[in-house]
């Protein structure tokens, strides 16, 4: 059994303003941080193996 994952617009919107920020402190940093929010997004995703 697969899992979808969706956010809430309210998180949504904190993960881009989060990006923004990372973004302003290290040009690529922002999309990092977006990149591992969406590779654990995937993991909760995924079904279990037994």
């Amino acid at each position: 059994m697969n899992f979808g994952v969706e956010f809430r617009i309210e998180a949504q919107l904190d993960i881009l303003e989060a990006v923004e920020w990372y973004e302003e402190i290290r040009a690529g940093l922002g999309n990092e941080l977006f990149i591992a929010i969406e590779n654990q997004k995937h993991v909760i995703e995924k079904p279990l193996s037994l």
